[in-house]
């Protein structure tokens, strides 16, 4: 339906922030709470650039997953933002800029998981793109790739924390390190479990989406285990205090507060 939609943690009420005709595939925010929105562009028939249909280019990393080629191609993936509060007067479309113009970075947002069946993975995972979005703070960024067209969820890259992605297609879950100007290095094997998105918490623990929710701390150790009603995809911490995991599935919107 395009729509984009806020729950209220604390009202415990739904509410549409948009409604614009863009297809949103994923979500993320800047320092400054501007909600960035990746979204999936198709070309315009009769649009014409120099007296030329409008094309997307393909990204590079396209070719290393059949995603692309089951009819998952031809599309451009971008990024708008707003704010939540008044988005129809702030919409904008993020500017691209080269990644080696960056030197320091708040956070960069990376694909929760990539279905890489081609075995790239760890590759792709560490490439640096040739380009990125920039966020309306300048000190967000989102680096461009194949793989946000299938995420299901962005996460935060922040230098000098570890980063967590899933390996979708082997069912791994690797940590890398983040470099001041947000790029990804160091991949190591975490923990040889993984599916979707994860979060991690306070303490340094990390809540893994495969099925149900698994909890794992901070060096590789299984602790526990949230049973979920549906397949979860996406995991955030919310709320006030931070302490409440919300987990999307098919269907549903669940939480649970983590003490």
């Amino acid at each position: 339906m395009r729509r984009i939609y806020k729950w209220n943690a604390e009202t415990a009420m739904l509410s549409m922030v948009s409604d614009f005709p863009w297809e949103p595939l994923s979500l993320g925010c800047d320092t400054r709470d501007n909600l960035l929105v990746v979204f999936k562009y198709n070309p315009q028939p009769g649009y014409q650039i120099n007296g030329v249909q409008e094309t997307v280019p393909v990204l590079p990393d396209a070719n290393g997953t059949s995603f692309s080629m089951w009819g998952n191609s031809g599309f451009a993936t971008r990024v708008y933002s707003i704010d939540p509060e008044r988005p129809e007067e702030t919409i904008q479309l993020l500017p691209k800029i080269p990644m080696d113009s960056i030197r320091q970075v708040a956070k960069a947002l990376y694909p929760a998981n990539r279905w890489r069946d081609y075995h790239d993975f760890n590759t792709v995972s560490v490439r640096v793109p040739d380009s990125c979005f920039v966020a309306p703070d300048g000190v967000t960024i989102i680096p461009e790739c194949y793989d946000l067209a299938r995420s299901s969820s962005l996460l935060e890259a922040i230098p000098g924390d570890p980063f967590y992605a899933a390996d979708e297609y082997d069912r791994r879950m690797v940590r890398m390190d983040v470099t001041p100007d947000g790029r990804l290095t160091n991949l190591k094997y975490f923990i040889e479990q993984a599916e979707f998105g994860s979060a991690v918490d306070y303490n340094g623990n990390i809540y893994v989406a495969d099925g149900h929710v698994y909890l794992y701390d901070k060096d590789g150790n299984r602790t526990g285990k949230i049973e979920v009603p549906e397949r979860p995809s996406s995991l955030q911490f919310g709320g006030k205090d931070g302490r409440i995991l919300f987990i999307t599935a098919r269907s549903s919107l669940y939480a649970i507060r983590i003490e």
